[in-house]
């Protein structure tokens, strides 16, 4: 009984003409190897795969990338791998090209992004996920390239005319095709360029990508362990055929690693994943989920327990403290009570402050009014000028009056832009009015200053100021008083700096702390009042002392942009 033909499949990407010639010299080996009849089909990428789900074949022959898929379902094991003759190393025989007319401007990956794309089938290895596998590297997105990708369909050199004819910008096909063309006078030298082309000692031709295993002989696991050996050492001793010879392939690992980036082959699942895929993928994961999910069940009924018993505790905190704040409440009120009398002292000891200054102004026209009419040949104008200045001192007391009340019924200041300069020039005005003999006043206030301020409260604040380094000033011939101003930000800060007397300034650290005391020189009372005055206003007010000897009181106020009213 004669024996049973050695069957063989062939992938068929060039023709089967083409394919047969290729390999004539390897199926002539295997025959005076195997010492059987063979039998050779031809498949392509669809078919031959169902042919070994079929358990057709004893052996095949393909491109590296079927062979990895083949290889995930244990339907193939390697014999050997082609070794052409433009590479250097069966590991690395196969790339790809992206190429476009030399008459096209494009000549970088990104020039054809977006771009009209062709190659010749959506499952070849070479002649398109090698490409593909390009792109990711450059870290791009295939999916989302080009503008569109169509199939021209096998062979390979249709993929050229569709380039040639204008179909498409770009062509997709595997390394040293394209020399192939050039070879045979299917193609021009110069009617092609290779996008970023480039070759090395790895392989001969130009290529656009990475290197991959070229076709590899396998067996399947119908054929027996003798004849695969047969098979293997056939291949292996064969001599070269126009440099190419059969060798063996040791890393798949870049076919794998490429597929799974792509998404296709046996990778597939990862661009639908079915829950049972999820769990064998994310079988620790899951597990590790589970128990935390366990501890967490468990936590919550433990902290269930524990809130029910801190909610009774704080419920009896919660009464408690109610009954704290009903305490603190009445505390608060008897300390309202104490401020509110605290508060009508110091409304009173200010009005007793701020008319002082208008009374005495008023009593000292008045005595001098009544030193005049003693006189004979009295120039009248001189009483007119001290009966006006009596009527201003009149007005200035009742305005001083009506804003205690506005400070008893907590209004706030009428605040305007003010002319620093101006108002400086008014108090020393008045200042004069209040003391005959005055020292040297000093005033080296800019114009340009404008401040937004209650003109009364500010008027108060700096005859309070001034009228204090004026009395420190009696007892000496060469008193001097420096009125000073510099902007910093948005605050204007005004200065008043006399060398009188040292005095602790220690105690008026606190400026804004309510002081009842009565002195009638130096700094007190008005002082306190003066510094919650510029509060009030928005500004502030601290005091230094000045090396040898002397005070220095330095006020703060917004500036203002506005216009003087």
């Amino acid at each position: 009984m004669p024996e049973s033909p050695v069957r063989i499949g062939i992938l068929n990407t060039v023709g089967k003409t083409k394919s047969m010639g290729i390999f004539s010299t390897t199926l002539d080996r295997l025959r005076e190897s195997l010492e059987r009849p063979i039998e050779v089909s031809y498949y392509d990428l669809h078919t031959l795969p169902e042919a070994l789900r079929a358990g057709k074949l004893d052996f095949f022959i393909t491109n590296a990338g079927l062979f990895s898929s083949e290889l995930s379902e244990a339907r193939g094991s390697h014999l050997a791998t082609l070794k052409i003759r433009e590479a250097r190393d069966p590991n690395e025989s196969m790339g790809g090209i992206f190429f476009v007319k030399n008459t096209s401007p494009h000549r970088t990956f990104e020039d054809i992004r977006h771009q009209t794309a062709t190659a010749v089938s959506d499952s070849t290895f070479g002649g398109y996920f090698v490409p593909l596998g390009e792109l990711i590297r450059r870290g791009y997105e295939p999916e989302r390239f080009f503008q569109s990708v169509f199939f021209t369909g096998y062979p390979m050199q249709n993929v050229f005319d569709a380039v040639r004819s204008g179909k498409a910008q770009v062509g997709m096909v595997r390394a040293c095709l394209l020399e192939e063309m050039i070879a045979s006078g299917k193609a021009t030298p110069d009617e092609f360029r290779v996008i970023e082309g480039r070759r090395d000692e790895k392989l001969a031709c130009v290529r656009s990508t990475d290197l991959y295993p070229d076709w590899v002989f396998a067996t399947t696991t119908r054929a027996t362990p003798e004849m695969s050996r047969r098979a293997a050492g056939a291949l292996l001793s064969m001599p070269a055929t126009n440099g190419s010879y059969w060798s063996i392939a040791t890393d798949f690992r870049a076919i794998n690693d490429l597929y799974r980036n792509l998404k296709v082959a046996h990778y597939e699942y990862l661009r639908h994943p079915t829950l049972r895929d999820t769990v064998a993928k994310y079988k620790m994961e899951l597990l590790v989920l589970l128990l935390l999910l366990t501890a967490g069940i468990a936590h919550y009924f433990l902290v269930n327990l524990e809130v029910k018993r801190k909610t009774k505790s704080l419920r009896e905190a919660s009464d408690t403290k109610a009954k704290a704040q009903a305490q603190v409440l009445i505390a608060q009120r008897k300390l309202y009570q104490l401020e509110r009398m605290s508060l009508t002292g110091v409304l009173a000891n200010s009005v007793a402050h701020e008319l002082k200054q208008p009374i005495s102004a008023i009593a000292n026209f008045a005595d001098g009014i009544r030193e005049l009419n003693r006189q004979s040949g009295v120039n009248r104008s001189i009483i007119d000028e001290a009966v006006e200045e009596i009527l201003q001192q009149t007005h200035r007391a009742g305005s001083v009056i009506e804003h205690v009340r506005g400070y008893a019924k907590s209004e706030p200041p009428k605040c305007r832009p003010l002319n620093l300069l101006r108002m400086v020039e008014d108090v020393l005005h008045e200042i004069a009015a209040l003391f005959p003999r005055t020292p040297l006043i000093v005033n080296d206030v800019s114009e340009t200053y404008v401040v937004m301020a209650d003109p009364h409260e500010f008027t108060l604040v700096l005859l309070n100021v001034l009228k204090n380094a004026v009395e420190a000033l009696k007892a000496r011939d060469d008193g001097k008083i420096v009125i000073g101003a510099c902007r910093e930000g948005d605050m204007v800060h005004v200065s008043i700096e006399d060398n009188g007397p040292t005095k602790d300034v220690s105690d008026f650290c606190d400026v804004y702390g309510p002081k009842m005391s009565q002195k009638t020189d130096g700094l007190g009372l008005g002082l306190a009042i003066s510094a919650r005055m510029l509060e009030r206003l928005g500004g502030g007010m601290t005091i230094e002392y000045v090396k040898p000897h002397g005070v220095r009181v330095e006020m703060t106020l917004p500036q203002c942009e506005g216009k003087i009213s």
